[in-house]
C-alpha cells in the first residue's frame, strides 16, 4: 500500500460517512478500503475516525488530517490536468473562451493577457459577457464575484475584492467632502442599473453598518459608466477597488470616508464539469492564480 492509495481511501470515507459508499467510488472490496484506512492510522499513530455499527465519524486529528489531504489530492489532480494540457502532441485549435462581467476583463484579465499569449500556445481567445442564459459548455473558464457574506459558488479563489467610495477632486472642491456616510445623502450618487439597488449597503471599519440614498441618483447602464462619470466630476460612486485602483494611483480620483466600505467579495475561478479537461482554460487558470498570487 502507498500513501497515496491510503489518502485517497481515507478521504472517500470521510466524504462518503462509510466504508461500503467509499469503496463503490473507487471501484475496490470494502476490506480494501478498511485496510488502507487502518494502515494510515498506523503509521500516523492516531485515530481518525470513530467507527460504529451504524456510522462512521472523524476525530479531531481526522478533521484536521482530512482538510490537508484534500489540498494534496486536489493539487495532484491539478498537477495531472496540467501535465496533459501542455501536452505538445495536442492537436487542433481550441478556443480559449472566458466567462466574466466586462469590468472584470477590463480591469483584472486584460492586463495579464498580453503576458499570456505569449506564454501559452493559444491563438485564439473570446472574452463572453456574464449571462445566465449561457450553457455551462459555451465557457471553457469564468471568473465569478461571490459576496463573502453569502458565498456559495464554488471556485478556485483568487483575491476578493472591495467596493470604495471615490470622486474626483474637482466634484469635492466643488460640493464639499462627506465627513460621514450620513451625509452622502447630500451628494450626487453615481448608480448602475445592472448592479445597484436604489440603497447602498455601506459598513464603517468599526463594524457600523448604513443604508444610504440620495435625492440626487445619476443612474447610469454599467459600472464602465459610472467609472467614466465619476471621473469626469459628475458625483460620488462606489466601485470595485479592482477598478479604481490605477486612477487612485495616478490622483485622477481620490477616495472618500477611507474607513467606510460597501460589499466584500470572494473573487473566484470556475471551470464547469462539462469542460474540466479544456486545454486553454486550464492553461490560462493556472497563469491567473500564479499572476494574482505574485501581485498580492
Amino acid at each position: 500500500m502507498d500513501r497515496f492509495s491510503e489518502m485517497l481511501a481515507f478521504t472517500r470515507v470521510m466524504e462518503q460517512r462509510g466504508f461500503t459508499s467509499a469503496a463503490e467510488t473507487l471501484g475496490i472490496s470494502r476490506a480494501s478500503v478498511s485496510k488502507q484506512v487502518a494502515a494510515l492510522e498506523r503509521r500516523l499513530g492516531v485515530s481518525l475516525l470513530q467507527r460504529t455499527t451504524r456510522q462512521v465519524s472523524p476525530t479531531e486529528e481526522g478533521t484536521v488530517y482530512y482538510r490537508h489531504a484534500l489540498q494534496i489530492l486536489e493539487e495532484t489532480d491539478r498537477a495531472d490536468r496540467i501535465a496533459r494540457a501542455v501536452n505538445a502532441n495536442a492537436r487542433g485549435v481550441e478556443v480559449l473562451k472566458v466567462a466574466a462581467s466586462p469590468e472584470v476583463a477590463e480591469h483584472v484579465l486584460l492586463r495579464y493577457l498580453p503576458a499570456f499569449l505569449q506564454s501559452a500556445p493559444v491563438t485564439s481567445v473570446a472574452f463572453l459577457p456574464e449571462d445566465p442564459a449561457l450553457s455551462r459548455t459555451d465557457w471553457g473558464l469564468a471568473v465569478i464575484e461571490d459576496p463573502l457574506e453569502t458565498a456559495r459558488a464554488e471556485g478556485r479563489p483568487i483575491g476578493r475584492s472591495t467596493d470604495v467610495l471615490v470622486a474626483s477632486s474637482p466634484y469635492l472642491e466643488s460640493a464639499g467632502t462627506p465627513d460621514s456616510a450620513g451625509a452622502l445623502s447630500a451628494h450626487r450618487l453615481l448608480k448602475a442599473r445592472d448592479r445597484d439597488g436604489a440603497v447602498w449597503p455601506l459598513i464603517e471599519q468599526h463594524g457600523g453598518t448604513y443604508s444610504v440614498t440620495s435625492d440626487k441618483l445619476l443612474h447610469f447602464a454599467d459600472r464602465r459608466s459610472v467609472l467614466a462619470a465619476c471621473r469626469a466630476g459628475a458625483g460620488i460612486a462606489l466601485l470595485p477597488d479592482y477598478m479604481v485602483d490605477r486612477d487612485l494611483r495616478r490622483r485622477k480620483l481620490q477616495r472618500v470616508l477611507p474607513d467606510v466600505t460597501g460589499a466584500v467579495r470572494a473573487m473566484k475561478l470556475c471551470r464547469p464539469a462539462e469542460n474540466r479537461d479544456l486545454r486553454n482554460a486550464i492553461l490560462f487558470e493556472e497563469f491567473m492564480c500564479s499572476a494574482l498570487s505574485r501581485q498580492r
